[in-house]
């Protein structure tokens, strides 16, 4: 897996791409037990693991195929300014990437991410 220059992940067909969601400087009340949900193409997925929260689907399609998964990420208000998720990626035949940062936004922020079969 790689990535454009326009931030979008270019996949193989049949590359398991990971999405790895990880609660930043939460505050000392809910001990990181923030909560995410995730969907590809529109289906929600199931979370691998939890804290940090994982995501794991297939790539498919014909070249040039486009895919988005979807995630939304809880605050809370009691959070610190400074309390973020850290979004990895990464493919299974290859690719890490810098970590992405999602700051706080009570209740949700919400992201995308665009993986492109080669």
């Amino acid at each position: 897996m790689t990535q454009n220059a326009n931030g979008d992940f270019v996949a193989a067909t049949g590359e398991i791409a990971t999405v790895t969601v990880t609660a930043v400087q939460c505050n000392h009340l809910t001990k990181c037990n923030h909560l995410t949900s995730g969907s590809y193409d529109g289906s929600p997925k199931a979370q691998k693991s939890r804290n940090p929260d994982v995501y794991a689907f297939t790539v498919t399609g014909a070249s040039g195929d486009e895919h988005t998964f979807a995630c939304s990420c809880a605050f809370q208000s009691a959070d610190p300014i400074g309390a973020e998720y850290d979004v990895t990626v990464s493919g299974s035949l290859g690719g890490n990437f810098a970590p992405i940062k999602v700051g706080k936004v009570v209740p949700e922020q919400s992201f995308t991410l665009n993986f492109i079969v080669e």
